[in-house]
């Protein structure tokens, strides 16, 4: 038993008043001697003692009265804990800590993962010391920390200082693994606490049910839930997409951004859009109780070069998730290299890129006899006319090349061999396979059929409608077999694929080479357009704006000297240089941001990075959800359901008596005052 206002317990001494007043305030008989008092009858001992018990019965009342005032006052309480948060000294007891981004929603002054934390220690009078205090966050479910043998709830409560909170994606499946493998073979009793807002995005019920069995099997563990509510006036930036496929300096790039409210509605709540701090864009949403929306926006690049932006809402009770960053590259220049078997073969390639913007492209034209001394690295695209065998040589530098983000564009020729052009294209870099070669006479050749408008290449090409005007010939058509990697971009007439896209590599197939008896494509205006395109489209594949999120590893090109990264913070890290690799990397992105990598002191690479989209949805176990996974062994998992301010005050079962008291009293005022009233009547 405990009391609310224990203070007034140093009024206890005061039940000694009525015993005070008893003692002195007896009646004292003096004997008067009439001459009659014979005649008088002897007063009858009966009623004498009946007075003395009524004395002692009112002194008991009085002092019960004053006692259960007092202690009415006093407010006392009868608690009770759950089995699941008494620990027996010397048990191990573990922490399942939810420090993850959606636990740093913050309402008055402080957030859910404080709350959490600070409702949890409340409960730790059932642990009987001294016990083993291991604790593991669940944004580093493989880091289990043992803070050894605690003596005092002081002691839990120092160590939990070192927890801070965390943008990571959660896993809580995860960290009760790790658990469960520190005490695989121990049958020891132990309490494992888990203290989570259980978003379902990282809580897979059935995953932790059989987790939990399994667990159970192999220990004498007992598991308690302390699910903490999230609040519901939260809004959160879950994506943001570049919807425009050719990104371009002066044309206009659309982005497209979805919102979604985690319980309440907002009309037309604000979003905005800034490109190197500057706002250039403003929207608004509708929102519904746990509703999505989505807004797009269009804005005009006029520089070259990296350039980030981020989108931005109004500020809520969450900060980590009102922001979205992302990050474009505009190419100055493009640098392309042609290898064609002859240097007719490549003629009218060099003649459509010299007709593109002055300095957008760099191109240079070599002979497979000149490839072996060619330096890959120092560009971005290599296109093949013609071409059927690489030396060996070649072909390694080319792996290379592909491996670190370089395009290539095949385009078969008449001095091809489908069987030596397998070997090299499909079997080497999973190019399509070449099963057959027609020939068509007269007036029965193809034409362009179907194009797909929503690839990037040709999205928005036509942009006022309309399409292609007049389709080129083509005479000569090959047939490729197509894989789950392919995807055919343009099609013939007849279906026959002519433009086809290879996922295995950063690489495009051209059924076709503008030399005669394949087509007159190289005569139509259609021809510089698709190479601009596909230029751009492959170039862009290298820098298409990927959505890391915090925690990802960072990767790029390999950069020759020295190499730093700049954190969104502005804290800077050597980058070294792993040997036999083609590639850099940093995996400590725990900010979300811009992460600027830079060589020799200029920025080469930039990367957004964002909170996990999992840690952004508005969807969390209910509480019957909860209670399905209970049913898995309800003697050994307890749910304790904190309070919607986060205490945990009804999680221990609390029963306030002083309204009995208060009644109490009032039936002994009652109880005095009647026998009070009859002593003095019979006296």
């Amino acid at each position: 038993m405990a009391f609310l206002n224990p203070v007034l317990l140093y009024l206890l001494p005061l039940i000694g008043v009525p015993l005070i007043i008893h003692l002195f305030g007896r009646q004292r008989y003096r004997t008067v001697e009439f001459s009659s008092i014979r005649f008088l009858e002897q007063l009858k001992q009966d009623v004498i003692r009946r007075l003395k018990l009524r004395q002692i019965i009112l002194l008991i009342l009085r002092t019960l009265l004053i006692t259960v005032l007092i202690l009415a006052f006093a407010r006392p309480y009868r608690t009770s804990r759950s089995q699941g948060l008494v620990v027996q000294a010397g048990e191990t007891l573990y922490w399942v800590i939810d420090n993850s981004a959606s636990m740093r929603t913050a309402e008055q002054g402080t957030n859910l993962l404080t709350r959490a934390l600070a409702g949890a220690t409340g409960l730790l009078g059932g642990v009987e010391y001294p016990v083993r205090f291991k604790w593991i966050s669940t944004t580093q479910p493989q880091e289990l920390h043992d803070a050894g043998l605690i003596r005092s709830a002081a002691g839990i409560e120092a160590t939990l200082q070192k927890i801070s909170g965390s943008f990571r994606q959660a896993n809580i499946a995860a960290a009760l693994q790790t658990v469960a493998s520190d005490l695989a073979g121990r049958q020891e009793n132990a309490t494992i606490w888990v203290l989570s807002d259980f978003q379902r995005s990282h809580t897979d019920i059935d995953r932790l049910s059989g987790l939990t069995k399994k667990l159970f099997a192999a220990s004498g563990a007992r598991l308690v839930l302390l699910p903490f509510r999230q609040s519901q006036a939260n809004f959160s930036l879950m994506t943001a997409e570049i919807v425009t496929g050719i990104i371009e300096k002066g044309q206009t790039t659309r982005l497209t951004t979805t919102v979604v409210s985690w319980g309440q509605s907002a009309p037309n709540r604000a979003v905005s859009l800034y490109l190197e701090d500057e706002r250039v864009g403003q929207g608004a949403v509708d929102l519904t109780e746990r509703g999505l929306a989505t807004t797009e926006f269009e804005f005009i690049p006029n520089v070259t070069g990296a350039v980030n932006g981020r989108l931005t809402l109004p500020e809520d009770v969450s900060d980590a998730d009102n922001v979205f960053y992302f990050s474009l590259f505009i190419p100055a220049s493009i640098r392309v290299l042609i290898v064609s078997r002859s240097s007719s073969d490549g003629m009218y390639m060099e003649r459509a890129f010299s007709s593109f913007p002055a300095g957008l492209f760099e191109t240079r034209l070599v002979t497979l006899t000149d490839l072996p001394v060619v330096d890959l690295k120092r560009y971005e695209l290599v296109w093949f006319l013609n071409i059927d065998d690489l030396p060996p040589v070649v072909n390694r530098r080319l792996h290379d090349f592909s491996a670190t983000g370089g395009g290539l564009v095949v385009m078969p020729g008449s001095d091809c061999q489908p069987e030596r052009f397998n070997r090299q294209w499909a079997d080497g870099f999973g190019f399509p396979r070449w099963r057959l070669n027609r020939q068509v006479e007269g007036e029965g050749f193809l034409k362009i059929g179907a194009i797909n408008t929503r690839h990037p290449i040709f999205q928005d090409l036509w942009r006022y409608g309309g399409g292609l005007n007049a389709s080129p010939r083509f005479f000569r058509v090959p047939g490729f077999t197509l894989h789950p990697s392919h995807r055919a971009i343009v099609s013939y007439n007849d279906g026959t694929p002519l433009l086809i896209e290879n996922h295995s590599v950063r690489g495009l197939l051209l059924g076709t080479i503008p030399a005669a008896g394949w087509s007159d494509l190289q005569f139509s205006g259609f021809f510089p357009a698709l190479l601009y395109r596909m230029t751009l489209y492959l170039y862009g594949q290298q820098l298409t704006p990927v959505c890391y999120e915090v925690g990802d590893t960072l990767s790029w090109p390999e950069l020759q000297g020295s190499t730093q990264i700049m954190l969104p913070s502005g804290r800077r890290f050597n980058v070294d240089r792993t040997p036999g690799q083609q590639r850099q990397s940093f995996s400590l992105t725990e900010e979300s941001g811009i992460y600027t990598v830079f060589q020799g002191g200029q920025s080469r690479y930039c990367f957004a990075v964002n909170v996990p989209v999992s840690e952004k949805a508005a969807d969390f176990l209910t509480p019957a959800e909860l209670v399905e996974w209970q049913k898995n062994d309800p003697a050994r998992i307890v749910i304790l359901e904190p309070d919607q301010d986060g205490s945990l005050a009804s999680v221990i079962s609390r029963s306030e008596i002083s309204p009995f008291l208060f009644w109490l009293v009032l039936a002994l005022a009652l109880a005095e005052t009647y026998i009070g009233r009859i002593n003095r009547r019979d006296t």
